[in-house]
């Protein structure tokens, strides 16, 4: 069954009547079924590569895989589709995809001749080194992010704590006047009014301010690490 394949790309051959000829059902190309088995099985697997490596290099992964898929299916004990459908994954060793790279390059590698391993070798530990480095800066994207949260949590009470303080100071300072002049100038009279007015309302006011002004000195210096941070975060994902 194996020497029924087009030797273009790899697809079932339908015989004429007299079965000298063979026509491609995928492709349409027709073959003359008079050469030997043999050749037709080895110029088939031959012209598979050889489209798909083209495909590859034109970096269209998506027909290349196709081509790949079809040695794989066809030709399973070749190294070169299972190593070709690792390359189309991750888009020549570029685009790191974990599953998919183990699956097929265990493969590649059982088939694989002597003098290919190397190579695929080679090639497997450059992607591993960017897998790691990717791993890291991944890590380091979680840290920092979780910085940046926590920062903004504490930052969030802050703000929550200088409004408050700073509502109670500006009540304070509307209310002063109204509790001098309503409550405390009938009993004590005018002096002693504004003494007490001084002495009580004005350094609940004084307090009140001095905590809303702290707090929002601190929210403003959270906000500038948080900006820090988020430089440093932008600057790594655009290294990717």
């Amino acid at each position: 069954m194996a020497a029924m394949r087009c030797e273009a790309c790899g697809g079932s051959l339908t015989m004429d009547k007299n079965g000298e000829f063979a026509v491609c059902e995928f492709c349409g190309t027709k073959h003359d079924m008079r050469k030997t088995p043999q050749v037709v099985v080895v110029h088939t697997l031959e012209k598979l590569v050889e489209n798909a490596e083209t495909f590859l290099s034109l970096k269209d992964y998506a027909q290349a895989e196709k081509v790949y898929k079809k040695i794989t299916d066809h030709f399973p004990q070749d190294y070169r589709g299972w190593w070709g459908i690792l390359l189309c994954r991750t888009k020549n060793l570029t685009k790191l995809d974990g599953p998919s790279f183990w699956y097929y390059y265990e493969r590649a590698m059982r088939f694989a001749p002597p003098e290919a391993k190397d190579k695929l070798k080679q090639g497997a530990r450059g992607y591993l080194e960017r897998q790691r480095a990717l791993d890291e800066q991944r890590q380091l994207q979680r840290e920092w992010q979780a910085n940046i949260d926590a920062l903004q949590r504490k930052k969030s009470r802050y703000d929550v704590q200088a409004g408050i303080m700073g509502a109670v100071s500006l009540l304070s300072l509307l209310l002063t006047p109204t509790c001098i002049n309503r409550l405390l100038i009938p009993s004590l009279g005018v002096s002693k009014a504004l003494w007490v007015g001084v002495a009580v309302l004005l350094p609940i006011l004084a307090v009140c301010a001095y905590f809303a002004m702290r707090w929002f000195m601190k929210g403003s210096a959270l906000d500038k690490e948080i900006t820090k941070f988020e430089h440093e975060l932008e600057a790594v994902k655009l290294e990717k």
